[in-house]
């Protein structure tokens, strides 16, 4: 099984346990552990990306946008500068996250 496939697997994971009680969006510190977690999965779905462009692998334009989303996330995303105490912003930058990861799991369903 290739890294594309096993980690589209992980992002499908996280996305199907997501729901209205998988945090507490008042606690700091499960926000940014959730949110550290979710960089992290986009971050390698980047790298994963990266590596599977360079063997041919062909894409949809559909595809093609959601890895570019997901780049461009990696790139200005820069949790250092998030205070634990801004818990606004650390829900608004785990929503768009997590918003990302519904957008990957949904763009490449077919990978299996």
């Amino acid at each position: 099984m290739s890294n594309l496939v096993q980690t589209i697997k992980r992002v499908r994971a996280y996305v199907d346990a997501m729901g209205p009680d998988h945090i507490d969006l008042t606690d700091a510190q499960q926000l940014t552990t959730q949110l550290t977690a979710t960089n992290t999965l986009l971050t390698e779905l980047d790298t994963v990306f990266s590596k599977s462009a360079k063997d041919g692998t062909a894409r949809t334009r559909e595809q093609n946008k959601t890895i570019k989303d997901v780049r461009a996330h990696v790139a200005e995303t820069r949790l250092a500068d998030i205070k634990p105490t801004q818990v606004g912003r650390l829900v608004g930058h785990l929503m768009t996250a997590e918003v990302l990861l519904i957008k990957v799991a949904k763009t490449f369903k077919g990978v299996r």
